[in-house]
Order: structure tokens, then C-alpha cells, then sequence
């Protein structure tokens, strides 16, 4: 019997989209180190270089990629191949699905029970590339958005399979006219860590004024030490009692959905806290001139809820 297949490819815009950002990429490239060499700036030369190489070769693969249009995503009767001559998951090796969202991305992960079996299948270099792990990405954004609502019942197809494996036998047979999945449903299902809501009642704004003491603190010393200027002294005081009225304007216009969304980035944290706080310490030091805003904020919604 002639075996089943789904096939998902990747999306031609997205392709054009990286060859157009490599080829400017590539003529910024060109142009600094004509520049560096004109003006014997010999230190910029070898990073444009660099520059050059790293996104001539971007341009190659996305150029080879819309011509040849290998698959991204192969499903069969027995396992999900990624890529046209890539990593094979056997669906009894799946342990779990999960989405990963972050502020730039939002991948599914795919955990698997025997990493060692799958990486047999590749050479040591793409085994080192990959970094060897039981978790497996799949970017579906790569894919055409007409095709995602159909990626997303496959894949709910068999997580629901793998739930009681043992009364169903699986067929892709019965996906060959799916009742889609759209995103924000497969979100919900395989979210494990969704958004909280945000809420701007007093224990937000005692936590709120928590950090503003902090940031208080920290321009106290920069005044004493450098600034030595009184009216700096009381511009401080004013922007303690004003930073948490600032920072609930800032986290209603969607700041705080993307510091959610860091939290799930594979950055060290450290990185993520030092930015935070800089961040912040920038809306501590201006929040007397946001406060207006604050204020005609508060006063809408007060108006919305008497509504």
C-alpha cells in the first residue's frame, strides 16, 4: 500500500524577504569596506568582511531555497521528518508539544524520550549544530499562513493519538480534509505558560512603588556624588510618587505583554534584569512629563467603567 504524506513548505515571501535583508546586508557590506580602505580605517575592514561572507552565504541558501522548494515539514504514517533530508521523529518517541513564545518568536517544541535514536540518523557536525537536545523546534511562521491551520490539526492529530494510542490506530487518512485549527486555539490548548492578565489595582502599585524606592535610591547616590544640585534633589522626590502612575501607562500600551514575553527568551537573565531596570530607571527619571498622560489615562478608564 502506498504510504500517506503531508507535505508543508516553506513560505516564497518569507524566502524573498531574507534574500532582499541579505542582499542590502551584502551592499552595506561592500560599501564599508570601500570606505575603510579609502580612508585607511584597516580596523572596520575585516568586520565588514566578515559581514560580507556571513550574508553572501544567507543570500546563496535562501536563493537555492526558492528555486529548489524542498519541504519544511514532512508528516507520514510513522514519524514527522523536518526537512527534505532532516531529523526523523518517530511519533512513539513524542512525549510532549509545547509553545514557546517569546517576544520575537513563538515556535512549537516538540520533547522527545530518546534524543540518541534521532541523532543517529545525522552526521556529528549537524549533531553539534543542533546541540544535541530533546526538545525539537519547528518555526511555523516559515511556513505559508494558509498552510498553518492545517500544521496545527496534524499536530493536535497526534498528540490526541498519543493520548490513547492503544484504541486508535493513527492515519493520515483522516486528515486529508481537516476541520482546521486556527492559532489562537492550538495557543490555548499547548500553552503551558500563557499570559497573565494584567491587572492595575493597589497591589500593583504598592509593588510598583517597591521599585520606585529602588530607583529613588539609585539617583539619590548619582545626585550625591555628581549632580549636587538641589532642585535635582526635589525633581527625584516628585518622580517616586509619580513612576508608578508612568509605568501603568506604559504596561496598559503593551510593555507588560512584552515583559512577559522575555521571560520566555533564551536570554541569560542577568541581560534580561539589566535592561529591565534600565528601562524603567528611564521611565523613573521623565515620569513627571508622562504623568499628564497617566492622569488623562486613569481618567478615561474611570469613565469607561461608570459606563
Amino acid at each position: 500500500m502506498k504510504e500517506s504524506f503531508m507535505r508543508f513548505y516553506y513560505s516564497k515571501i518569507t524566502i524573498i524577504m531574507l534574500i532582499i535583508i541579505s542582499l542590502l546586508f551584502i551592499i552595506f557590506s561592500i560599501c564599508v569596506m570601500y570606505l575603510g580602505i579609502i580612508d585607511q580605517a584597516f580596523i572596520v575592514v575585516p568586520i565588514a568582511l566578515l559581514l560580507f561572507g556571513l550574508f553572501t552565504y544567507l543570500f546563496g541558501v535562501n536563493v537555492l531555497a526558492l528555486i529548489r522548494n524542498p519541504p519544511y515539514i514532512i508528516f507520514t504514517e510513522t514519524f514527522i521528518q523536518l526537512g527534505k533530508k532532516g531529523l526523523k521523529i518517530d511519533y512513539n518517541q513524542i512525549d510532549s508539544l509545547y509553545i514557546s513564545q517569546g517576544v520575537f518568536t513563538l515556535d512549537i517544541e516538540i520533547v522527545v524520550s530518546n534524543q540518541n535514536k534521532i541523532y543517529d540518523q545525522v552526521s556529528f557536525s549537524n549533531e553539534i549544530m543542533l546541540g544535541s537536545s530533546d526538545r525539537f523546534q519547528i518555526k511555523y511562521k516559515l511556513i505559508p499562513k494558509s498552510e498553518r491551520p492545517k500544521l496545527f490539526k496534524a499536530l493536535d492529530y497526534i498528540m490526541d493519538w498519543k493520548e490513547d494510542e492503544t484504541s486508535n490506530s493513527f492515519s493520515l487518512s483522516k486528515l486529508k480534509n481537516p476541520s482546521f485549527l486556527s492559532q489562537q486555539e492550538f495557543v490555548d490548548k499547548y500553552d503551558y505558560n500563557p499570559p497573565v492578565k494584567l491587572s492595575i489595582d493597589k497591589f500593583y502599585f504598592l509593588k510598583t512603588f517597591g521599585s520606585s524606592f529602588l530607583y529613588f535610591l539609585i539617583f539619590f547616590f548619582y545626585y550625591l556624588l555628581l549632580v549636587k544640585n538641589v532642585f535635582y534633589f526635589y525633581y527625584i522626590i516628585v518622580n517616586f510618587i509619580t513612576f508608578p502612575f508612568a509605568k501603568a501607562l506604559f504596561d496598559w500600551m503593551g510593555v507588560y505583554k512584552i515583559r512577559q514575553r522575555i521571560d520566555n527568551e533564551p536570554f541569560p537573565d542577568y541581560h534580561y534584569v539589566l535592561l529591565k531596570m534600565i528601562f524603567d530607571a528611564f521611565i523613573y527619571h521623565f515620569s513627571i512629563f508622562i504623568m499628564p498622560f497617566s492622569l488623562l489615562f486613569f481618567l478615561i478608564r474611570k469613565i469607561k467603567r461608570l459606563d
